[in-house]
């Protein structure tokens, strides 16, 4: 299982990390210990809503290439929901996520 962790800026990166702790254990189980993840973002740092940073590990991935796309919530969601023209907005509804029945926190804003 591949899995993608996508960060914007004004991410809440609690949102990230409470999820990212759970599927990075997945190694430790004999039926998800190939499963694979990878940090991806439009740019190389990523500033969460309160201005600490972390890089990403790919750039401007092909989403399609996933099993499951991660999408973290926080204040910048609300930027992005209304930037149609944003890259991230754009691959995940050409993924088709709008679809997606699951969703966790303000993330799910993105896919409405």
């Amino acid at each position: 299982m591949k899995i993608a962790f996508i960060l914007f800026n004004g991410i809440t990166f609690l949102d990230f990390v409470g999820f990212y702790d759970v599927i990075t254990r997945l190694q430790y189980f004999e039926s998800t210990k190939d499963s694979t993840w990878e940090i991806c973002a439009l740019q190389e740092e990523i500033t969460d809503e309160l201005g600490m940073t972390v890089k990403a590990n790919k750039i401007n991935p092909d989403l399609s290439t996933y099993d499951i796309v991660f999408v973290p919530g926080g204040f910048g969601t609300r930027e992005l929901r209304w930037n149609y023209l944003s890259p991230i907005v754009q691959k995940l509804f050409k993924l088709g996520l709008y679809m997606m029945e699951k969703s966790l926190r303000a993330g799910e804003s993105l896919l409405r």
